[in-house]
């Protein structure tokens, strides 16, 4: 069957361009999808993965994860590189603290964790937000982006074009 690449964009109150360009997105997913009995050691297919990705990425770009060692390798292979760790599942804040910033689930943050995020100097996005009261009341809570589907109402509610 084929992969199928979707592309969230976040909306941030800074100029962020997160994760490159969908031509990018799907040479990566081209090195991801699975080929017939091919085997491989995750490890390695993360190692060539993560490679291919930081080599294809821009200067503006952000590498966005919910794996912390594959950030951990792209920012060795090119420091100063911008990432996002999502916290959470399986990766705590302190976890996060080398990251450019960190992603929350919607239903996960709270005022406390964006406070905690905040105070170890990371930026704070959020996903997947939809809603338009929902992303008036995110961004008054002071979060730095929010990923959406719909970045068109979501450039409108932060502007304060929805009313």
């Amino acid at each position: 069957p084929e992969q199928a690449v979707a592309l969230q964009v976040a909306v941030c109150a800074k100029p962020v361009v997160v994760g490159g360009d969908a031509r990018l997105l799907a040479r990566v997913a081209d090195d991801i999808a699975p080929r017939p009995r091919e085997q491989r050691r995750l490890d390695r297919v993360r190692h060539e993965v993560v490679a291919r990705t930081v080599r294809l990425l821009g200067a503006d770009d952000v590498l966005v994860c919910f794996q912390r060692p594959a950030l951990e390798e792209a920012r060795l292979l090119r420091p100063g590189l911008r990432t996002v760790q999502h916290v959470g599942y399986g990766v705590s804040l302190r976890g996060a603290r080398e990251a450019w910033a960190v992603g929350f689930a919607d239903a996960r943050v709270t005022a406390r964790r964006l406070a905690a995020a905040a105070a170890l100097g990371l930026e704070t996005l959020v996903y997947t937000v939809n809603d338009t009261a929902r992303m008036r009341a995110l961004a008054e809570a002071g979060v730095s982006g929010i990923f959406t589907d719909d970045p068109r109402l979501a450039l409108r509610v932060l502007r304060g074009e929805d009313r």
